[in-house]
């Protein structure tokens, strides 16, 4: 009872969309001293995990018809955005990948 492991889902897909998990509050009030995050089947400190800040859009910056582009499915073209802050979404048609619905605070989408 000396460990514990914490998992979530960084994405899920269910009926066919893809929904992007933010972690959960609770986990920033364990003290930094305490964990170690895995990553990629190693072990290291949770200090060594934060990187340079992924780009990305908010619900404000874009709009209906905007151009963006993303990391793994290439450019696209916004068709719809819902909602407002964290829980804004938004529906892009991709040129070769087809349409997703991305939720902005997670996906690494920017202006292109």
């Amino acid at each position: 009872m000396r460990q514990l492991y914490v998992t979530r889902a960084w994405s899920r897909n269910l009926w066919g969309t893809n929904n992007y998990n933010p972690a959960s509050r609770f986990l920033s009030e364990i003290p930094s001293g305490l964990t170690v995050a895995a990553k990629r089947g190693r072990r290291v400190p949770a200090k060594e995990t934060a990187g340079p800040a992924r780009p990305h859009v908010t619900d404000a910056e874009i709009g209906t018809g905007d151009r963006v582009r993303h990391t793994h499915w290439g450019f696209g073209t916004v068709r719809e955005v819902v909602g407002a802050g964290d829980k804004a979404e938004a529906i892009v048609s991709f040129d070769a990948q087809g349409t997703k619905r991305v939720l902005l605070a997670w996906a690494p989408l920017e202006r292109a």
